[in-house]
Parts: structure tokens; sequence; C-alpha cells
């Protein structure tokens, strides 16, 4: 799931731009403009997954369908909106950065293949949702008591998320 932060997603992404650099697969002229360029990749997937998962909800909810639809409803909207959940989510977002990268102005040269691109930036985007999967696991098992997706929930989760953030940081 895309439940990182801004400031995750910055990370993975300096990452990525550093080791291309520096394995020379890519020349950048503006190694921070490029940073952010990557990171927006990350930030707008977020958003479109968590806009997906709202979504998903009020059309639950407005076609009287019980909670077992959430998914399929997720996925059909996921779709509709090309982007892909799940399993696939790394090979997606790797596809959208290699995308960017050949059209971003902060990239001058990319000078590698695609699966080669691809082999330098899958253990970055890997930790970004394995780190964030481990985060979200420890605070879903500390809401066991909490209904799921009521207010209550959506409080105590994210002052959760946010202590569980500064305590890393």
């Amino acid at each position: 799931m895309a439940n990182y932060t801004t400031e995750e997603a910055r990370l993975a992404a300096e990452c990525i731009i550093r080791e291309l650099v520096n394995k020379q697969h890519i020349e950048v002229t503006d190694k921070a403009e490029a940073i952010k360029d990557v990171a927006s990749v990350f930030t707008s997937y977020k958003s479109t997954v968590q806009n997906i998962s709202r979504l998903a909800q009020e059309t639950i909810a407005q076609n009287g369908l019980g909670r077992d639809s959430f998914f399929q409803t997720k996925h059909q909207l996921a779709k509709q909106y090309n982007v892909t959940l799940g399993t696939g989510a790394t090979e997606h977002l790797i596809k959208k950065v290699i995308s960017l990268m050949l059209q971003s102005r902060y990239v001058d040269e990319v000078y590698s293949d695609d699966h080669v691109l691809q082999r330098n930036m899958r253990p970055f985007i890997y930790k970004l949702f394995d780190d964030n999967k481990k985060i979200e696991d420890k605070i879903k098992k500390q809401l066991r008591h909490v209904d799921v997706n009521t207010e209550k929930w959506k409080i105590e989760y994210q002052r959760l998320k946010e202590k569980i953030d500064f305590r890393n940081k």
C-alpha cells in the first residue's frame, strides 16, 4: 500500500538518482530537481491510490454493497485510472520513473536500457513499500480494538503514524 510520507518518497528518489548517476546510467543537469521529479511520481501515485480508495468506499456505500466488495471495486477504479495496485505497483512506478526521466529537462541523458534502470531502481522502491508495510502492520495491530474505516480509526491511525514517523527521524 502506498502509505509512505513525502519525506520517504523524497529519500527514495534521492537514492534512485544517486545510484543511477554514480553508476553512469543517467546524466543530470540539476540533481535536486531530478530528485523532485522522481519524488513527484511517488507522491502522485500515493495521492491517486488514496483517491481510488475513497471513491471505492463511496461507491460501495452509495450502492449498498457489502464491505467484501471494496477490493473488487478498488481494482476496477484502478483500471479506470490506469494505476496498478498490489504486487504490480513496484513495476508500475518503475515504468513511470523511466518515462519521466526520458522527458525530464533535468535528466540530460539516459545511457542504459530499461531493464538496467529497472534493476537499479527496484530495491529502493521495494524498500519504500516494505518499510511502510511493516509500519502499517504495526499500527493496525495496535488499532485492533477500533472499528476499521471509522472516524476514530482514521484519527488514531494518523496519530500513531506520526508518532512512529517522529521516532524514525
